[in-house]
Parts: structure tokens; C-alpha cells; sequence
């Protein structure tokens, strides 16, 4: 906002200078109409490089001119660049014509350091080691960019050795690096502890002038990343890392002797941060279109893209126009509402949460309660369920535990996490039983403080009961302890969705509850959009994208099964024909799937052939559009080609030959070819019953034993990995790499287990918020939990993918 309002305020002043006349023409007025004249016949390279001539207050009026020009022109690339460059300003100079700064000066046996004639003239006199000088501290601001830039002078001395700059300097065991040699290689490294580490190590560049010559060395933060230039070249660029200290300086090994002509440090708005102010520009204008083209650029995903010109909609009260964002955003009516997306007060392990017993930790739930209880005296412990939690994080949310510790040592955490990918990579909130907090973050398991260890009095200490909350208001994340603010951040985005608890070293604590809460932004205007269009009416047919697909779009499905292979040698299977069959029966009844018999195709046992599945994925479902649902069902076996090569992997058709799979069996690439080339439709739903023990006869399984020392079976890994094709392509492959699916009489007079509780779950039994739809949410847990316990936990259902939860393959 306070760069916007310096933008106005610029413009303003120039303007008013325009209007009022002047009788007789001062430089800045002389410099504007330059600048008007090369802009007005479209020269605007030219204009861009007068710019750069400008000094001070001119410099900002001409660049915030130029900005504008190329905004007009929808350059929104370069109107950036120049806002960036008007706003550009200098906070440290140096050009040595006198010590103001107080540099080091002197002379001894090992070094000579004078400033004189506008140098800093620096001699290195031994043969090892380095020498460094630096500045006072700079108070430069690191949420912001800068550039540090430096002009120097190889005089004479050794070529392989570097000589350049430092930054974030402490002292000399703690410092960045950006160096050069008369060679014409360059390297990026810090010191921390007096540890040494190369960031970039000796890198050839043709940028360097070579031998004794002058070069510029500049590094420059923008965004996340710090960029290296030389002689005004890019040449790199790493992550940024905070400083050490707020010291700048000089550094060179060995014996050589350089002059250095000035050290200029420049600070300047973040990249992200202008964008934002262009992008609320285009949105204003109404120029949706380029905001959705660009709206990365400001780190918006389309989806957040779209909620953004919703409330613009909604505030010039275009409800219909907002209703229709908010829709394609994938917002249901239901959604505008501050509702509880996940809840679990562990009545039960619906959630599937990781139940274990083993020499690091003991997790259960009992009556209630989920004891979490990590027993080594080492390192921490999470957990997490398998249920997918679709936090829409545009919006506003509340992540809320409650949970006690019983025992253990007072003087480490334990707490909640959340946008959690894997362990490697999450946020972490916890307490411990003195009565501190802290906040962190792993990312790419490298751990980093963002809240180190604060005393709170909220917390309840010892063994005791606390509550924490994690809320995301606007763009702020706030921490409670108990009920009481404890601590504010800005948001930084999600690894990904999971959340999880923490325990570490030692403890046992029990676990009472886990509440996600989500509000959306602009709830109040959302709603009464919703309500002024008489969208709550139309809710069946219209904001339906999560649950059902876009309004009008269809569903279809290819269903396959095969129990008795042509081939003899290939063992039969009892149900997976009756499985697929029973499969098809309820996606055709109007109280189960509701689909139209015309827009499924069933092949089992000798109408499963591999023609007939080729024609079923490459040809029969051609016919969905993108926004169509399509499920794809098979039951059978599946076996790599022999057992010596588990990548080439197939499903078995009813024509299969035992001693020819790799040509008569169907490949697992095929179904990757049907996803990506012949199957428009951008959400499918691949269901798997293709793991049966044993894969082609014992004979594979004992050769696979001998080989890998377990039964691995990759038949599961290979249909996991059909996910990869693209967004939108869920995979629920009955069981996991080690196991192998289970079919008995028992379940429900004939079936494989995992399409026995699949069925039960379709109709009905998983649908947990009692909406009369089964979505992927719902199911994907059932069918963990309901398995696992009918098969003592020697199947387990994995799932793969990045598809919507809430989506529904039944009407």
C-alpha cells in the first residue's frame, strides 16, 4: 500500500507540473517532455535507457512514467520492472574520496590497506590464507530486495586465486561469499562457524574480464532467490538464505593486490510485492482475462485467480458474474458458509489414523482418545490420517487440537502440524510442559526456527490439558494457546494438505481432538450473491462442480473382470467376474450410480480379450468430453512379464498366454497412452482388484521370493503410478506393493474383499455427512478402515493421485 500510494503521489506531482505553465521550462519539466516525446512514437527501448541516465527524483518520475506507458500497452512485464526501478533507493554509498565509514587502514609485513585517490587499495602480501575488510553495520531490510554492487581492480598478483565481495557478515567465521579470479572462474560460498560451504562451486563464465582487469560484481535479492551478476550478466542464482550480520565488505586469498572503486547498496520493493499493485490495477480495469494469464506471476494458482475476480464481481455487484467465479474456483453454495471440513473426536478410526506398536512409538485409539506415546529418547514422532483434508487455503481456516500430556519430560514439544506433505516438509506449532512455545518449518528436511522457545502463561504446564490453534485470517497466521493470541505470522503456502500431531522424545500424550474450520473470504457478500440470485434455489443443478462435475456434465464407465483366462495355465479366480458384474449392477440401478446403461461397457471373462479392452480405452472412451467423469473398473490378475522384470508391467486379458505375456498381455503404459491421448475427459477414476495372490501361478510368486527376499507386488506400484499421467486422476488400487488381495465366500456369498465394502460403501455406507452423495473423501477411508479390519491388516487400499475429494462418481 505504501509503494502504491508513492506511485500515486509521483504521478500526481508529475501531472500537476504538466497542467500548470510554467513560464519557462525547469529539467525535470525538459526531461518529461523527452521522455513524452520517445514514448508517445512508440520508442520506448530508447526511453528505458534515458531512464537509466536520470539521477534521484527525475529518475522515479521518468521510470514511473515509462511504467505506465508499458501497462497502456498490457507489458506487464516491463511496467514492473520500471515501478521496480522508480523505486529503487539508495541506503549505502561508497566511493572512497574520503574514510567517512571508518574502513580499516595500515600496513604490516602481511597486508597493506590505504584509501586514496577514490580507491580502497587493498594488498594481500602472503602466500595462504585471505584477508577481509568490511564496513559498519547497513540496516538493510530484508523482507525487501536489494542489491549489493561492488566495482574493483585487479592490479597484479596470483590469477587462480579470488578476490570480490561480502554480505550478511558477522565477523570472519561468519559470512557470504561472491569471488572471482584473473582466470576467468567465479564461486558462491559462506562461512558459518567458521564451517565452509560451497553454494557454487569454481564455475567458468565468459563475463570475466580476464587477468588484471576491472569487473563489477553485484548480488541481488529478488523474491526467494538471490541472483548473481557480473559485468551487469546474469550468472546464478541460489535460494536466499537470511544474513548472519548487517556487515558488508571485501575479501581476497592470497597475494595480489586490488583496488576497489565503490561498494553501493540499493533497496527496492519485492517483485511479488508490485505485482500485487499491477494485478489489483487489471482487476479493476476489468481486464480479467490478462489476470488469469499472469496470475502466477503474483503466486496465485487459478483457482485463487478466479475467487479474487469473484470479489471484485461481487464489490461493483456483479453477483451473477461472482456466483459464476466462485463456481469455477470450485466453490459449492455450501462452501460460503464457515463450516467444519474435518472433525474427529476418535469415537472411532474412521480417519484411519496410524494405529502401531514398535520399540520407537505406541499409537491407539481407545474409548475416545488417541494415545500417542513416543518412546525413544530421541529425535520426534507424527502422525497423521489417510483422509484427504481439502483445505481451500484463498480462504480463511482454523486448525484446533486439544490434547494432554500424561508424562514424560517437561522441556520438549509437543503440539500440531499442518501443511504437511511428508515429514520433511510441514509446519510445526507445539508446546512443552514448562511452559513454552515455539513455531517451525522443515522444508526438504532442513529445519528452520521461524518462533524459537517463548515463555507463555496460558499454557497449562506439567502434565496437563492445552488446546492450539492454528487460524490463517487474510494474509496473517495466528497461534492460540488456550483461547489467547500467543503470536502472529505472515502466511507462507502449504507443502501440501495433510495435518498432523507431534511428539517428541520420551512422551505420551493423549489426543482428545483434531477441528479444521474453513471461511472463505467475503463471506457476507458471498452469501448475499447466493442469495439476491437465488443460487440457494438452484443449488442442485448449478454451483455442483465439487460433488457432481460441471452442471450437464455425464458419466461414464469401462468395467472389467476376468476369472477364467482361456489359457489353462493361468489360475482362475472365484468372483472377479461376479465382482465386475456386481460392479455394473450398481452403476446402471437408479438407486445406486444412476448411469445410463448406454455409457458403460462390461467385459468379462471371454468378452475381455485384449482387443476388446483396446477398443474400451483407446476407442469406446473417446466419446466423454473434458468434463465428464470417467471410471474405469478391473478385476483380475496382473503380472510383470517375468520375474526379472518388474517394469514392464500388465494386466492379464482373457486371451493372455502363460509363456507370452509381454506380447499378449495388456501393458501398463497402454492405460497411460488411453489417459493422456484418447481419454478427453480430466477427471477419471481408475478402481483395481488386479493383485491376487500368486500373480501368474506360484511359480511367480516363489521366483519373486527368491529374488527380492519378500513378495513384492509390483502389479500395485504400477497402478499407483498411472496417477502420474495428470491432475484430476485418482487411483484405488486394492492393495499396497507387499500384499495381495484377498476373495472369500464369506464376503457377501462370493467377492474379493476390497469390492465387497466398495459396494457397501457406494451405497451408502460411507457417506458420513448423511448428503445422499458417496464422495472420494468418504470412500477412500472407508474402504481403508472396513479392509484392514476384515483382513487383520494383511490388505490395505492405497490410493494415488491429485484429484478433488469431494467428487462423486455416482449421481
Amino acid at each position: 500500500m505504501k509503494i502504491k500510494i508513492i506511485f500515486c503521489a509521483i504521478l500526481s506531482v508529475f501531472f500537476i507540473m504538466l497542467l500548470t505553465g510554467c513560464s519557462s521550462l525547469d529539467d525535470s519539466t525538459k526531461d518529461a517532455r523527452a521522455l513524452d516525446n520517445l514514448i508517445k512514437s512508440g520508442r520506448l527501448n530508447e526511453a528505458d535507457i534515458y531512464c537509466g541516465k536520470q539521477e534521484g527524483e527525475s529518475r522515479k518520475d521518468c521510470y514511473t512514467m515509462l511504467a505506465e506507458a508499458y501497462f497502456t500497452k498490457k507489458d506487464y512485464d516491463s511496467a514492473v520492472k520500471c515501478y521496480l526501478k522508480a523505486d529503487e533507493n539508495i541506503i549505502f554509498e561508497e566511493d572512497f574520496i574520503d574514510n567517512s565509514y571508518n574502513w580499516s587502514e595500515g600496513s604490516d609485513q602481511d597486508k597493506s590497506i590505504e584509501i586514496r585517490n577514490g580507491k580502497y587499495i587493498f594488498e594481500h602480501k602472503r602466500e595462504k590464507s585471505s584477508w577481509m575488510s568490511w564496513s559498519s553495520s547497513i540496516n538493510i531490510d530484508e523482507s525487501l530486495g536489494f542489491k549489493i554492487q561492488s566495482t574493483m581492480t585487479k592490479v597484479n598478483g596470483i590469477d587462480d586465486y579470488g578476490y570480490g565481495i561480502a554480505w550478511g557478515l558477522k565477523d570472519g567465521d561468519n559470512r557470504y561469499e561472491f569471488c572471482i579470479d584473473g582466470n576467468g572462474y567465479y564461486f558462491i560460498g559462506k562461512d558459518e562457524n567458521d564451517e565452509w560451504k560451497d553454494i557454487v562451486d569454481w564455475t567458468e563464465s565468459s563475463f570475466i574480464n580476464k587477468e588484471n582487469s576491472t569487473n563489477t560484481l553485484a548480488v541481488e535479492k529478488s523474491g526467494d532467490k538471490l541472483k548473481f551478476y557480473i559485468n551487469g550478466h546474469f550468472v546464478n542464482e541460489c535460494p536466499y538464505e537470511h544474513f548472519f550480520g548487517k556487515k558488508i565488505g571485501f575479501i581476497l586469498y592470497r597475494n595480489m593486490k586490488i583496488e576497489f572503486d565503490n561498494i553501493i547498496v540499493t533497496q527496492f520493493a519485492q517483485e511479488k510485492e508490485i505485482y500485487d499493485i499491477v494485478f489489483q490495477r487489471i482487476l479493476d480495469d476489468g481486464d480479467y482475462y490478462s489476470f488469469l494469464n499472469n496470475c502466477s506471476k503474483a503466486g496465485y494458482t487459478k483457482n485463487e485467480a478466479y475467487v479474487k475476480i469473484a470479489e471484485v464481481n461481487l464489490i461493483k455487484g456483479d453477483y451473477s458474474a461472482a456466483a459464476m467465479n466462485l463456481e469455477r474456483a470450485g466453490w459449492a453454495i455450501k462452501d460460503l458458509r464457515k463450516v467444519k471440513i474435518f472433525e474427529d473426536h476418535f469415537d472411532d478410526n474412521t480417519n484411519a489414523w496410524f494405529e502401531v506398536d514398535d520399540e520407537n512409538t505406541f499409537k491407539e485409539i481407545k474409548n475416545g482418545k488417541y494415545i500417542f506415546y513416543k518412546k525413544k529418547e530421541t529425535g520426534s514422532s507424527f502422525t497423521w490420517p489417510q483422509t484427504s483434508i481439502n483445505i481451500d487455503v484463498s480462504g480463511d481456516f482454523k486448525i484446533e487440537g486439544t490434547m494432554t500430556k500424561l508424562e514424560g519430560l517437561d522441556n520438549h514439544g509437543y503440539g500440531i502440524c499442518w501443511g504437511l506433505k511428508d515429514i520433511d516438509n510441514c509446519y510445526m506449532f507445539y508446546i512443552s510442559g514448562d511452559g513454552s512455545y515455539t513455531i517451525s518449518k522443515y522444508e526438504n528436511a532442513k529445519w528452520k526456527k521461524i518462533v524459537g522457545w517463548t515463555k507463555s502463561v496460558h499454557i497449562n504446564k506439567f502434565n496437563s490439558m492445552n488446546t492450539l490453534a492454528v487460524e490463517k485470517s487474510g494474509n496473517r497466521m495466528k497461534f492460540y494457546i488456550n483461547g489467547h493470541l500467543a503470536n502472529e505470522l505472515p502466511y507462507e503456502r502449504f507443502f501440501s494438505n495433510k495435518i498432523a500431531f507431534i511428539v517428541c522424545t520420551k512422551m505420551k500424550v493423549e489426543i482428545d481432538n483434531i477441528i479444521v474450520t474453513q471461511s472463505p473470504p467475503k463471506i457476507a457478500l458471498a452469501l448475499a450473491a447466493a442469495e439476491k440470485e437465488g443460487y440457494r434455489e438452484k443449488e442442485a443443478t448449478v454451483l455442483k462442480e465439487d460433488m457432481t462435475g460441471k452442471a450437464g456434465s455425464k458419466r461414464w464407465a469401462v468395467i472389467i473382470g476376468i476369472s477364467n483366462y482361456e489359457d489353462s495355465r493361468i489360475p482362475p479366480l472365484r468372483f472377479a467376474a461376479a465382482d465386475a458384474k456386481a460392479f455394473y449392477d450398481w452403476s446402471v440401478s437408479t438407486k445406486g450410480g444412476k448411469y445410463p446403461p448406454s455409457q458403460v461397457l462390461l467385459l468379462t471373462d471371454q468378452e475381455a480379450t485384449y482387443k476388446n479392452m483396446k477398443n474400451a480405452l483407446f476407442t469406446w472412451l473417446k466419446q466423454p468430453l473434458e468434463e465428464d467423469i470417467v471410471t474405469i473398473y478391473f478385476a483380475g490378475h496382473g503380472s510383470p512379464d517375468s520375474p526379472d522384470s518388474t517394469d514392464n508391467l500388465f494386466l492379464l486379458p482373457y486371451d493372455t498366454q502363460y509363456d507370452d505375456i509381454a506380447s499378449s498381455g495388456f501393458p501398463m503404459w497402454d492405460i497411460q497412452t488411453a489417459l493422456k491421448r484418447f481419454i478427453k475427459a480430466k477427471k477419471v477414476v481408475i478402481i483395481a482388484d488386479a493383485c491376487h495372490a500368486g500373480g501368474v501361478g506360484q511359480t511367480f510368486d516363489i521366483a519373486m521370493r527368491s529374488n527380492r527376499g519378500i513378495s513384492i507386488n509390483a502389479i500395485s506400484t504400477g497402478l499407483q503410478n498411472l496417477s502420474n499421467v495428470g491432475d484430476g486422476v485418482c487411483v484405488i488400487s486394492a492393495s499396497d506393493d507387499k500384499q495381495f488381495s484377498q476373495e472369500n465366500q464369506k464376503w457377501g456369498g462370493g467377492h474379493g474383499v476390497f469390492t465387497y465394502f466398495l459396494l457397501k460403501g457406494l451405497n451408502g455406507e460411507a457417506d458420513y455427512d448423511k448428503d445422499n452423495h458417496v464422495s472420494l473423501g468418504e470412500l477412500i477411508p472407508y474402504l481403508s478402515q472396513q479392509v484392514r479390519r476384515a483382513t487383520n491388516s494383511a490388505q490395505c487400499p492405497v490410493v494415488s493421485g491429485k484429484f478433488d475429494p469431494a467428487l462423486s462418481i455416482a449421481k
